[in-house]
């Protein structure tokens, strides 16, 4: 039982890091802010949520189960999925509303075509 958990522990790890990892790689390669501030919102909104689920699995291995640790662990499992779509959204706005330039590829471009049919403003 023991060692399947620490392979629970550490698949959660490694794929958390692996998000991560991809997600800085991905920062090197993307050519402008938007498309950078997107790709770093996979290792927010993926990465974090399992290594902190890896972490909490391998606290409750080391010292027991814990509501308290549960609990914390959720809440911040689900803010790092919440806050990070809202953050990245907002980072992206802002970066095109102060005029950062936009890759030419960017298709479809919203923010610069709105349509005309939306609802939103």
């Amino acid at each position: 039982m023991v060692l399947m958990v620490e392979i629970l522990t550490s698949m959660l790890l490694l794929i958390g890091a692996a998000a991560v990892l991809s997600a800085a790689r991905a920062l090197f390669v993307e050519k402008d802010a938007i498309s950078r501030i997107n790709a770093f919102s996979i290792a927010t909104s993926l990465g974090l949520p399992f290594i902190t689920a890896g972490a909490m699995v391998g606290r409750f291995m080391d010292a027991g189960f814990s509501w308290e640790i549960l609990l914390k662990s959720l809440v911040a499992i689900l803010a790092f999925i919440l806050v990070s779509s809202v953050a990245s959204n907002t980072l992206v706005r802002a970066a095109f509303m102060s005029g950062a330039p936009v890759d030419p590829a960017t298709e479809p471009n919203d923010l610069a075509d709105p349509d005309p049919d939306s609802a939103t403003t």
